[in-house]
């Protein structure tokens, strides 16, 4: 699911606050940011990159720490459907 994300998604704000599991269905957080690969000058919509989540993610999005986040690379996610977006592995979440 590298490419682009899933059919019924207009835009990447819609995968905010979306449940992340992995495909067992471990929980493991909701989305808080999405980081997108980005260049000055570039005329194609930037790709995401990762997924920000969990605790941590919640944390450093409202500015109460300056941690590193759980995060995943797109690459990882395996389906996004029904609010939920599902990756693979363990859930061996990158910090």
């Amino acid at each position: 699911m590298a490419g682009p994300a899933a059919d019924g998604l207009s835009t990447a704000c819609a995968l905010e606050m979306m449940r992340v599991q992995t495909r067992d269905g471990r929980f493991l957080g909701h989305v808080f940011d999405l980081r997108c690969d980005w260049q000055p000058g570039q005329r194609n919509p930037p790709l995401i990159g990762e997924i920000i989540f969990g605790r941590r993610g919640l944390l450093e999005r409202v500015g109460l720490r300056h941690v590193r986040p759980d995060s995943l690379p797109w690459s990882a996610v395996e389906s996004v459907q029904g609010g939920v977006i599902v990756v693979a592995g363990k859930g061996k979440a990158k910090r």
